[in-house]
């Protein structure tokens, strides 16, 4: 055998060689790259999760707590009024002390039913079930403090703690699972490099096997 084809047909391989090691290391760094950008996702996202959740206690805390007050204060002077025990000076009077008090109640609630509004996408079924039951209970409390209805503030406030649930475990399912980009990613990077491992395997074989019969030949 010529040995200048031996010395071609050996560095050639050689070249290839360093190229598939590159190949392969370029994919690595790719992964590499993915996994930590998705890593910081991640924590946005559960940072995102956990104020979502914080909020939504905070609103069904602040609709509790004027529950409390309607049944506590404006029922009874609502029933005082009607009955004539007090005047109507003595119930404006009163009707302010209801007000001054809940007034941090209905402040908190329109603060942070907007900061839920704008976090969510509307277009997602949990989302819009989350929404829909929040507006439900702005319809109540816009009737005005004398006009709402308190016994059903209850129950639209365990709907929306019921509705929150899928809302919350799908986004807890995201992190957990990965964002379609970073998954679809991950394979193509897995079959990417486990193409390029065989084709560098197969080439030490045929290189090994070439200078094995070169160093044979006569």
């Amino acid at each position: 055998m010529d040995s200048s084809v031996g010395s071609f047909s050996a560095a050639a391989f050689e070249i290839l060689g360093a190229v598939l090691v590159a190949l392969i290391a370029g994919v690595v760094s790719l992964v590499g790259l993915i996994i930590s950008k998705e890593q910081k996702l991640s924590e946005f996202r559960e940072q995102w999760i956990d104020s979502l959740r914080s909020e939504i206690s905070s609103l069904v805390s602040h609709a509790m707590m004027i529950n409390a007050y309607c049944h506590m204060f404006l029922k009874k002077i609502n029933k005082e009024r009607q009955e004539g025990k007090i005047d109507e000076d003595e119930y404006q009077l009163k009707f302010k002390q209801f007000y001054d008090d809940s007034y941090e109640d209905y402040a908190g609630m329109n603060a942070v039913s907007a900061r839920i509004k704008l976090r969510l996408n509307r277009t997602e079924p949990e989302a819009g079930d989350l929404l829909r039951k929040m507006k439900d209970l702005e319809n109540l409390f816009n009737a005005g403090p004398v006009n709402i209805d308190g016994e059903k503030i209850p129950a639209l406030v365990s709907e929306i703690e019921q509705v929150s649930v899928p809302l919350l475990k799908n986004e807890w399912k995201r992190v957990k699972d990965g964002e379609p980009t970073y998954r679809l990613a991950k394979r193509l990077c897995l079959i990417i490099s486990s193409v390029l491992a065989v084709a560098l395997v197969a080439m030490i074989i045929i290189a090994s096997a070439f200078m094995f019969g070169f160093a044979t030949g006569s």
